[in-house]
């Protein structure tokens, strides 16, 4: 045998158990690691792996005029690179789980579909029992959210009646509940029925749930149609799935080309998987910082552990280099053990990864896999195993150098200038003695990792600094409206009076005459300090369709958010959200053209501001404006430029006692009592949704880094007492008490965290500034950074009292040691 191979297992036996520590520390840490990388990447990836799964549709196409449209869907399915279509109907019901008639005007989209739609073209992930029989007439899907809000199950029947126009004006007109029950008793017989939910499921349109948008409620099969052959369907919307390389553009281009002259909405699925992408992205933020603490967390602790074991073993190298030993092969012998460590701990971390799968995706995302199961991403866990292994081999490369030299102690180490400071300015022996522990680095035997540990120190506490900022900044993201778009307190919607469309007066200027009239009403009602106009519709750049929404004022000082430039002033200028800027290549400053969304010449206009726009949409069913997304313009502008989907938003803030009960009885004495009036909360973004869900992660991340910091601290003590124990119980000789020991370890300790602090808060201040200005640049609002300065300064004071805590076991330790004992191990 050769003396390498002997000496490798000579010492790999003798020093096991702190190999197996640093094979365990590397797989837990790594395991940790991947586990998190890869949840994040099926969090990431889940929507594209459910939109090919379910086949789901390219383009929904929503025409304005419902039933009296000319458009047709043999008209669409003909169209050039269409490959398939499915059609879906609207229904106006009345379900016997709804307790009142005004809350049945308020319900989710109640639909019926053809043979293709939810059957072959977008057919949706089932949560719960199964996909109901096209051929059943009872059979019914209930979506996800509307389940929850109705507390619906599969099994559950419930009892319905149809409601035509006549039924819905006598209802509009019951004057009492028993008045609307009777008239519902007493409905015709082809007009009631009863019907079963058999499953509920998701589609691709209600995995990220808009403010104010509710997705689907209830949709039932072609053989409740056929049963039904003289329903009526106020709205109807087509499902398109397109051939590969076939453009959206060009297919919406096609589509309005075929009724010129009406206003048709669009929802790409582009846009929802953007909407998607806004809310999945603060989660998969949340797992990437976490990775990146914990593999911080591990790869100090990973390196102290490696360098105390090569340090420990090098105290035989005077005796190796005795008999013939070179100094490469005692580098080779120590860097040879801990790599099979290192490669242990990366197959433990790949195990650990795998077995941790189940937990992903997380988020909104998590309902498309309903059934979570054990899954291996092996071109991550490939990469992550040999970058474990790597970076695992490359810092043990350099203690493993570093500690090959044969070991003897230099009597007269470097002076740290504090440490001599306060001795020159009369500062106690052990106040002396622990800044020269903390600060100076003692060559030999004896030596500890200072510079290691103030640098662990130093970012530990720049990483609470940081989480504490981007904590701070996102409270006041999402309790603070104007931050993402809504510079008001609430709204209402006028759209056809919230009736569908074809039911009740639907006379364009007995709309618009209600609207003023609700309008007036309510900047009189003393509830409003100021109040808009927000239209909403569409227009168009290039082949780019953009959500626009125009602005007008009412009462009082209230507007638009503006996070770069100016809001438009003139029917030829437009500020556009910093997304729509990225894909118009376009700023501030510069021009584009605009055009309307079903006809008309594309117009110079001039971008003179970055726009941060509330999460609105002329239908459930079309592109949403959001953060980053949209136009804002004029109301001038937006009639010259935008299609019309007689869609307008009545915005407002409180005056100081106003309340939605005070505007509520006003509307009640002064409006028609037949007018369903909702005055919602303002419509918060999917991305300021799911930013409030992270709002507890900061404090689990800073429990991380505290821990990180702890165990740091603990780690250099405990090296410290043990390697300096000479020095201990030299000093205990010469007369220094129990309790001076004790203070010489709390001021090490002291001087540890006053570095961290002093250097740690800053940087940590600069780096969560900096980042939360990109991070609010990308979501598209306004780089808002919240410092709390009483916060920072707790963090100090709770930084510095964690870590004297931590130095008392230690401390306690040395100074109960016999110095006599401590000699004679020396």
């Amino acid at each position: 045998m050769s003396a390498f191979a002997y000496r490798l297992r000579l010492e790999v036996r003798r020093g096991v158990r702190s190999l197996l520590v640093i094979g365990l520390l590397v797989g837990v840490a790594g395991g940790v690691v991947l586990a998190s990388v890869g949840i994040a990447r099926r969090t990431d990836t889940a929507f594209a792996r459910m939109r090919g799964a379910t086949d789901a549709w390219d383009v929904l196409v929503n025409p304005n005029n419902g039933n009296e449209s000319k458009l047709r869907l043999d008209a669409l399915r003909h169209l050039p690179g269409v490959a398939r279509v499915g059609r879906i109907d609207g229904l106006v019901i009345y379900p016997s789980f709804v307790p009142s008639a005004s809350d049945a005007f308020n319900l989710a989209p109640m639909l019926v579909t053809d043979r293709e739609a939810t059957y072959h073209v977008a057919r949706p992930v089932i949560t719960s029992g199964r996909l109901p029989s096209a051929d059943d007439p009872r059979g019914v899907l209930a979506g996800r959210t509307f389940a929850r809000q109705m507390h619906l199950r599969v099994g559950d029947t419930f009892q319905y009646v149809i409601m035509t126009p006549e039924l819905l004006q006598r209802m509009q007109t019951a004057g009492s509940l028993a008045n609307a029950q009777a008239i519902l008793r007493d409905a015709p017989a082809e007009l009631r029925g009863s019907a079963r939910i058999d499953g509920i499921g998701v589609s691709q349109d209600g995995v990220v749930v808009n403010s104010g948008y509710v997705p689907t409620g209830l949709v039932f099969t072609p053989a409740f149609a056929a049963a039904h052959p003289g329903l009526e369907h106020p709205y109807w919307g087509a499902v398109v799935k397109l051939d590969p390389g076939t453009g959206v553009a060009a297919f919406t281009r096609r589509v309005q080309a075929l009724v010129p002259h009406e206003s048709i909405a669009f929802e790409r699925a582009s846009a929802i998987a953007q909407e998607v992408s806004d809310a999945t992205d603060p989660d998969v933020l949340a797992l990437s910082l976490f990775a990146g603490i914990v593999a911080l967390l591990g790869l100090i602790l990973v390196s102290q552990a490696v360098s105390r074991r090569m340090q420990i073993d090098a105290a035989a190298n005077e005796t190796w280099a005795a008999i013939g030993s070179t100094r490469a092969q005692r580098m080779s012998v120590a860097w040879t053990k801990v790599a099979f460590a290192i490669v242990l701990g990366a197959v433990a971390a790949v195990v650990i990864a795998i077995a941790a799968s189940p937990l992903g995706p997380v988020g909104l995302v998590r309902v498309v896999e309903s059934q979570p199961q054990v899954t291996a991403d092996w071109p991550l866990l490939g990469v992550g195993f040999l970058a474990i292994v790597g970076v695992g081999l490359l810092i043990a490369a350099i203690p493993a150098w570093r500690w090959s030299k044969v070991v003897r102690d230099e009597p007269v180490p470097r002076r740290a200038r504090v440490a001599s400071a306060a001795g020159v300015m009369g500062g106690s022996v052990a106040a002396e003695t622990g800044l020269r522990f903390a600060l100076e680095r003692q060559p030999g035997r004896a030596g500890v990792p200072v510079r290691a540990t103030l640098l662990a120190g130093v970012t530990a506490v720049a990483l609470v600094t940081m989480v504490a900022v981007f904590s701070g900044s996102l409270d006041h993201l999402v309790t603070t409206p104007r931050l993402f778009g809504s510079a008001w307190d609430a709204q209402v919607e006028v759209d056809n009076l919230n009736l569908p469309n074809g039911f009740g007066d639907g006379s364009g200027g007995g709309i618009a005459q209600l609207e003023s009239q609700f309008m007036r009403v309510a900047d009189r009602s003393g509830a409003v300090a100021a109040s808009a106009v927000v239209p909403i519709g569409e227009v168009r750049s290039g082949s780019v369709a953009i959500p626009a929404i125009g602005f007008a004022h009412r009462l009082g000082d209230i507007a638009p958010t503006i996070a770069e430039g100016r809001a438009p002033r003139s029917p030829r200028e437009v500020a556009l959200g910093s997304t729509t800027m990225a894909r118009l290549h376009t700023a501030v400053g510069r021009r584009i053209q605009l055009a309307r969304n079903d006809h008309g010449t594309p117009v110079t206009v001039h971008v003179v501001g970055r726009a941060v726009l509330p999460g609105l949409a002329p239908y459930p069913g079309s592109d949403k404006a959001g953060l980053g997304t949209g136009a804002l313009l004029t109301t001038a502008g937006w009639r010259t430029f935008s299609a019309d989907f007689e869609k307008t938003e009545y915005v407002f803030r409180w005056a100081d006692g106003g309340s939605v009960r005070s505007l509520s009885r006003v509307f009640g004495r002064e409006m028609p009592s037949q007018l369903p009036l909702t005055v919602n909360d303002v419509n918060r973004p999917p991305g300021v949704i799911s930013a409030e869900r992270l709002r507890s992660t900061p404090a689990l991340l800073a429990l991380l880094v505290v821990l990180l910091l702890l165990v740091t601290v603990v780690n250099a003590l405990v090296a410290t007492v043990r390697r300096r124990s000479r020095d201990l119980a030299l000093l205990r000789t010469l007369g220094m008490t129990t309790g001076q020991i004790v203070r010489t370890v709390l001021w090490q300790a002291s001087a540890i965290a006053a570095v961290a602090i002093v250097v740690g808060v800053p940087v940590g201040l600069l780096i969560g500034r900096v980042g939360w200005d990109v991070l609010a640049e990308w979501l598209g609002t306004i780089a808002a950074p919240s410092v709390s300065v009483p916060l920072l300064v707790g963090i100090g004071a709770v930084v510095f009292a964690i870590v004297n805590v931590a130095g008392m076991v230690p401390g306690v330790r040395a100074a109960r040691r016999s110095p006599a004992a401590a000699l004679r191990a020396e």
